[in-house]
């Protein structure tokens, strides 16, 4: 029979884990790239791995994952990265329609839109990392986080 403080070190070993694996994805650690080798680093099982993140965060780790590399973009993008396919490339996207269907199923729009809409942002907005504070709130928080820019 379970005991509440069974349950309880249960959770905290879930959300330990949880914490973990998005350290190692927000580090670009290579062995985040996919599911089964970022459980192999964590020494659990994949379906583990996936099931817990899931229930912690309310998103697959292959979204969250993909929401940070979206935020790496947006930062690149905003501080004047002009190359896609380096780009792509370097956050570990397949290839740069890859980067591309990824960052408008995530704010709607492509990288080339929002390079636009940035540089028509200009000067009067000093830029600031958004990868961080975008993963950090939760699955709407992204999408809030650039909102402004969308906006404009």
């Amino acid at each position: 029979m379970w005991t509440a403080d069974g349950w309880s070190r249960i959770v905290a070993a879930d959300r330990a884990l949880v914490a973990t694996a998005r350290e190692a994805i927000l580090q670009r650690t290579p062995e985040a790239a996919g599911l089964c080798s970022l459980a192999g680093l964590l020494k659990v099982s994949p379906y583990r791995l996936s099931r817990v993140f899931s229930q912690e965060m309310g998103v697959s780790l292959t979204r969250y994952r993909n929401r940070v590399r979206v935020g790496q973009a947006m930062d690149r993008l905003t501080q004047g990265e002009r190359g896609l396919a380096d780009l792509a490339a370097d956050l570990g996207f397949a290839d740069q329609a890859h980067l591309t269907r990824t960052v408008r199923e995530h704010l709607g729009h492509t990288p080339t839109v929002l390079r636009r809409l940035l540089s028509a942002r200009g000067a009067a907005e000093p830029a600031r990392p958004l990868s961080r504070q975008c993963v950090r709130g939760g699955p709407l928080a992204f999408g809030q986080a650039h909102g402004s820019v969308l906006r404009r």
